[in-house]
């Protein structure tokens, strides 16, 4: 009888401990699964550089994307998911502890104030762009770009002589500017960026090569400022920088809208007379020639196009109302193109 109870105790104690076990591993699963798994809304946390993975588990805690601080830590440690990195990142309670785990193994992205230049930017716009953030002021970072020296030393490709400003070297991206960067380091953060452009595409190797009249850096990268700006279609580009490489050697002014604009400040939709008619080195419609500098930073597509320019025999193009573009290899020719897409000339 006795040894009846015993055997029942001891069946008793192990149906517990099996439950007990049973509890934890079911448990130890809920610690594991998301927060809310209907709630994809995404939360923003930003992780500084040297914040320890204790810190890191309180910050996740604190805005309920894990259940428990400590076993995030465990989980991280017996599933090798420890190297977590800085950076901002975008979680949502829908995630699993693992899932933001390995988003922190990964690396989020860098930290600091978005600010995206686009293509064709010039450096009044980059600086109005930057100023509107409040990481610059404009004028001072305006004034810093127009001497080349503040940086040369730095940056291989501002040492051509042929360069006068920055205008055309602030390659288009997007960057993460941290508050409190200074002008300087912000520029040279650009900079840093269109050096790896220009070394990873050989920019600055056989530029004798291209044609007799583009015989330097400034001379490559103003061609490809105008034609970023006059095309935003890739296939066309080769065609374009052939157009103008053709009027440069007839000594046919450029005549490109594009630079008249520059000197405006403005984007017009077509030009008067009068546009065509402003006073300054960059109208290419009363000066023969290149502009002095580049009108916007170009994109490597640009200067490609350049560097491998279509061979035609076409002089004039004009576009049409999708974007796209009408050659011409006469002026007759051009002005029929041009009547048919405006109604007039």
């Amino acid at each position: 009888m006795r040894k009846k109870r015993k055997n029942n105790n001891i069946l008793k104690f192990l149906t517990i401990i099996i439950i007990l076990i049973i509890l934890g591993m079911l448990y130890v699963r809920t610690l594991k699964s998301p927060v809310d798994k209907n709630d994809t809304s995404k939360i923003e946390v930003q992780i500084d550089d040297g914040t320890s993975s204790i810190k890191i588990a309180k910050i996740l805690k604190s805005n309920n994307l894990i259940k428990n601080d400590k076993y995030f830590l465990y989980y991280a440690k017996t599933n090798n998911l420890s190297n977590l990195k800085s950076g901002v990142y975008e979680f949502s309670k829908s995630q699993s502890l693992e899932e933001i785990l390995k988003s922190l193994n990964t690396g989020g992205r860098p930290i600091g104030e978005k600010v995206t230049i686009k293509e064709g930017y010039s450096i009044k716009q980059i600086a109005e762009l930057l100023e509107e953030k409040g990481l610059v002021n404009k004028e001072f970072f305006i004034e810093l770009t127009e001497n080349k020296a503040n940086f040369s030393d730095k940056f291989t490709f501002l040492q051509d002589e042929s360069i006068q400003s920055l205008e055309g070297f602030m390659y288009p991206e997007t960057y993460f500017i941290p508050k409190g960067t200074s002008e300087t380091e912000i520029i040279s953060m650009f900079l840093s960026q269109t050096q790896k452009i220009f070394d990873e595409n050989s920019v600055l190797s056989n530029i004798n090569d291209i044609n007799p009249n583009i015989q330097n850096l400034n001379n490559l990268i103003t061609l490809a400022s105008i034609v970023e700006k006059e095309s935003a279609d890739n296939s066309e580009r080769d065609i374009i920088a052939g157009i103008f490489i053709n009027r440069l050697a007839n000594s046919i002014p450029l005549q490109s809208c594009v630079t008249v604009e520059y000197v405006l400040g403005i984007h017009k939709q077509r030009l008067s007379y009068e546009d065509t008619q402003v006073q300054s080195p960059y109208n290419t419609y009363i000066n023969a020639g290149l502009p002095p500098t580049p009108i916007c930073t170009p994109t490597i597509s640009s200067i490609n196009a350049v560097k491998n320019y279509k061979r035609t025999d076409y002089l004039f193009f004009v576009a049409k109302q999708d974007g796209s573009h009408i050659f011409s290899r006469t002026y007759d020719e051009h002005l029929k193109a041009t009547k048919d897409i405006y109604g007039e000339y």
